[in-house]
């Protein structure tokens, strides 16, 4: 749960950001999602808005949220996350140096299926598709 952005309330803050999409909070979240740096190495981490308290102005995010963490909202697209899956999935593979997968375990989250909806198959056929054409 998110209280403040450098002591600013953190729902004000965030539904500034959104303007006219806060009105379908925290559904509409799922499309702005927070991403975090945290640590040294300063991994890079999204996390996407399951509620918020009006009362408290607060923002409850699917996963932790460290005290210290340098945070900005984002945007995101459907292409966008897509792309991204297909460019892990090649990434996933090459790191394999020619090998063969023994198994392939494909990782989603009720957020994506949120905002993808139907089109989440375009997700994990590409996936399929590729790992048969390796295996052939």
């Amino acid at each position: 749960m998110l209280y403040e952005f450098d002591g600013r309330p953190a729902l004000a803050l965030y539904k500034q950001y959104l303007g006219e999409h806060a009105a379908g909070l925290p559904v509409t979240g799922l499309m702005f999602p927070l991403e975090l740096r945290i640590g040294p190495r300063q991994n890079r981490v999204l996390r996407a808005p399951l509620s918020v308290d009006e009362k408290e102005q607060s923002i409850t995010y699917a996963g932790n949220v460290p005290e210290g963490s340098y945070a900005r909202f984002m945007m995101g697209q459907i292409e966008d996350l897509t792309w991204r899956r297909a460019q892990g999935r090649e990434t996933s593979l090459d790191s394999l140096g020619g090998r063969q997968p023994g198994f392939s375990l494909l990782v989603s989250c009720a957020a994506r299926r949120a905002v993808l909806k139907q089109r989440v198959e375009e997700e994990v056929e590409p996936c399929a598709t590729s790992l048969v054409n390796r295996l052939s």
